[in-house]
């Protein structure tokens, strides 16, 4: 090894040279790496959602999910299916093995999709997503207005808004929910449709052939060419009203004579809210390449410089940002190298007792090291994320432990009355010792590296992170540090007098055994004592600045008492002051699932420097919740752990199953088990899991109706124009 570095020593310039372009491509990577909470996997999971329309649960979990799930049981490598049905809508979850090739199990549903189209009734949409990270929206925007309908904002939205924030580098799609869509409103007079013989199937068809865009062909006149057209659609409102309705042995009438012509908002089952007024929400989704903090500033640097889009009337608020707790961790890593450095040079400068250029350089290791990391994870198309981050920062102290060392020894080495051409026999005597150090803890993290499903997909980086940051930390201290011991015993330093201290201690612990027995023996004794009063987790607590909370309202409740119910709930999120800012669903969730109209969610955004934890305040909303509107059931949670509860197999910490039979007693005993389940010490929120979609008024042919040959669809045709209209 002397050879080696002798070299080493030799060609200093040249390696100086080398590791300062690499840390410094790596400093330029970070810059251009992407910045997300968490890391870029694909999860083995499909999840299906299809849509019937306003069918029962019962016709849906026969005419749509039993066929669904008969095609889908074919796809190759599927290890297990879950399915959720309710009125009008299914949710099927299909869990692959790891390592399974999602893009190509995703092409293989599709085709099974496609293969059970013809099997589902008609009209049925049916969609299929991966699910990973950038399912869920980056960045969430609130419009409110005091002065303006929610029309007018939806307009808003849609018009301006979402055309030129789709175009921000790195959006992948921007989502509006909320406001209200116009439409226009044909109502007719029961009397006049009576005395000419027509229904509102009639009328509505009329409308529908009115409605009519036809090409007629290419003419070539006056030295142009023109495209022939023949356009039937109503220009406006009053064009509308003057459409023919055929009648059979009469003249034909228009719509305005049998009923009256309007603009309207069209009939909705969700409500969107945000700080105790009706909103329309803008939720930003990135690519999966791009970054979290470059989508967010790219989208408050255009809101900042194009206001004047905005009219003055309207609050634009942002209620839910992913780069928050992504700035966090960088301020975070940032602070663990200001912090590291300086300790480095304060502990060479208290226990070698001077500060000359050796010291310094043991200091610059933590930066240099941090730099070759960073290259080595734009190497390995990693991104900056919790679990990268983390793992940077948690390896500082080792880092740091390795330049100490070799300071050490170099100064010993010096004091000694080492020169330079003892560096590199220096050098390699520290080397065996260096290297086996470095080993044993890179021995500590590589097999993380191989660990498989949820948690292999996670504490992989954070393994990868802190081999990086060891691996250079031993390179820089072979390389770097040699360089800087040239002179350093051009002034020799008075030895300080804390080793003699230490000698002592140790001499007295070898001439004592109880010392290196009895504590070692002590500490195992209490590891059962230990563990049982330590919780246990997936990730560890923390405090990420935002709640989710969710909630049902018994099922069958109308969106308008569920809207009643919930303005009392957000009169005491606007009286709690670490809330900022808030967002309400109502029929909808962030992401992508089905929901009844009774279930939803709020984001909550909370102040940063408080006092007190989201823990606490979360618990505080749940007892004046309970108070004030004990028919409501709310969860609460915090951000990484609901999207990894939605993107993983069981999106609760603990879930128990129940198989039988008969639906009904499955039902029952859920619900039994909720309850049993709510006095387990530590429980704080349980659902039983049992999906009801609410009451049905039936409407079955009596004997009249069958003498008249009047069946179901027949009875439908007139029934619905007075129920929910005809969409014509």
């Amino acid at each position: 090894m002397n050879r080696v570095f002798r070299g080493l020593h030799e060609q200093r310039r040249a390696v100086l040279a080398a590791l300062a372009v690499a840390v410094a491509v790596g400093a330029w990577q970070a810059l251009r790496m992407p910045a997300a909470i968490l890391p870029e996997v694909t999860f083995p999971r499909i999840k299906v959602i299809a849509d019937s329309g306003e069918r029962p649960g019962e016709e849906m979990l026969r005419a749509v999910t039993r066929p669904l799930e008969a095609s889908l049981r074919r796809v190759p490598g599927l290890r297990e299916m879950r399915s959720t049905t309710s009125r009008g809508s299914v949710e099927i979850n299909l869990d692959c093995e790891w390592g399974t090739d999602m893009d190509l199990a995703l092409q293989r549903v599709q085709a099974r999709m496609d293969a059970a189209r013809g099997l589902l009734p008609e009209g049925t949409t049916i969609e299929a997503q991966l699910m990973n990270p950038v399912l869920f929206p980056v960045l969430g925007v609130s419009l409110t207005s005091r002065t303006r309908s929610l029309a007018e904002l939806r307009d808003l939205a849609v018009m301006r808004l979402e055309p030129e924030m789709a175009r921000l580098p790195g959006v992948a799609q921007v989502v509006i929910q909320g406001g209200d869509r116009l439409e226009a409103r044909v109502t007719l007079d029961p009397a006049a449709l009576e005395g000419r013989g027509l229904d509102a199937a009639a009328v509505a068809d009329a409308i529908r052939g009115s409605d009519a865009l036809e090409t007629v062909g290419l003419l070539e006149a006056n030295r142009e060419l023109y495209l022939g057209i023949a356009d039937a659609r109503p220009a406006n409102l009053d064009a509308l009203a003057t459409v023919p309705v055929p009648v059979e042995g009469a003249p034909a009438v228009t719509v305005g004579q049998l009923g009256t012509v309007t603009l309207a908002s069209a009939p909705q089952f969700t409500r969107y809210a945000a700080h105790a007024r009706d909103a329309v929400l803008i939720n930003l989704m990135r690519q999966p390449s791009a970054s979290t903090l470059g989508v967010s500033t790219a989208a408050h640097r255009w809101l900042a410089q194009h206001r004047g889009l905005i009219p003055d009337d309207v609050t634009v608020e942002t209620f839910y940002d992913q780069a928050d707790l992504v700035r966090a961790s960088v301020d975070s890593v940032r602070d663990s190298l200001l912090f590291g450095a300086l300790m480095a040079v304060i502990i060479v400068l208290l226990f070698l007792g001077r500060l000359d250029r050796l010291g310094l350089a043991g200091a610059m290791v933590l930066p240099g090291s941090i730099g070759l990391t960073l290259l080595g994870l734009a190497l390995t198309h990693q991104s900056l994320n919790l679990m990268t981050l983390g793992g940077i920062a948690a390896a500082v102290g080792l880092v740091l432990d390795d330049a100490i060392v070799v300071v050490e020894h170099f100064d010993h080495a010096l004091r000694e009355g080492a020169g330079v051409a003892a560096v590199a026999a220096t050098m390699a005597d520290l080397f065996p010792s260096l290297l086996g150090s470095s080993l044993c803890t890179l021995a500590i993290f590589i097999p993380f590296m191989f660990l498989g499903g949820v948690t292999g997909a996670f504490f992989r980086v954070l393994a990868l992170a802190m081999s990086l940051m060891l691996a250079s930390s031993l390179a820089l201290c072979l390389t770097v540090l040699p360089r800087f011991a040239r002179g350093g015993g051009r002034r020799a330093a008075k030895a300080p007098r804390g080793p003699d201290r230490f000698a002592r201690l140790l001499g007295y612990a070898s001439r004592h055994a109880w010392v290196a027995i009895v504590p070692p023996l002590l500490l195992v004794i209490a590891i059962p004592v230990l563990q049982a009063g330590v919780g246990s987790g997936f990730l560890p607590e923390m405090d990420e600045g935002n709640l989710i909370m969710d909630y049902i309202t018994p099922p069958g409740t109308s969106v308008a008492e569920t809207d009643r119910m919930l303005r009392q709930i957000e009169a005491q999120l606007d009286s709690t002051r670490e809330i900022v800012a808030w967002s309400r669903r109502t029929g909808d969730q962030l992401g992508f699932f089905i929901t009844e109209p009774n279930i939803g969610d709020y984001v909550l955004r909370l102040t940063a420097g408080r006092r007190r934890p989201a823990d606490e305040i979360a618990d505080e909303l749940r007892a004046r919740i309970a108070a004030s509107q004990p028919a409501i059931a709310v969860e609460f949670g915090q951000l990484i752990e609901d999207v990894i509860g939605d993107l993983t197999t069981a999106p609760q910490p603990i879930e128990v199953r129940l198989f039988g039979e008969d639906p009904r007693v499955l039902e029952a005993r859920a619900r039994d088990a909720a309850t049993l389940l709510e006095k387990v010490r530590g429980v704080v929120d349980v659902k039983s899991g049992v999906v009801v979609s609410g009451p049905n008024i039936a409407v079955v042919p009596g004997v009249l109706a069958r003498r008249a040959g009047l069946g179901a669809e027949e009875l439908a045709r007139a029934v619905a124009p007075y129920v929910q209209g005809v969409e014509a």
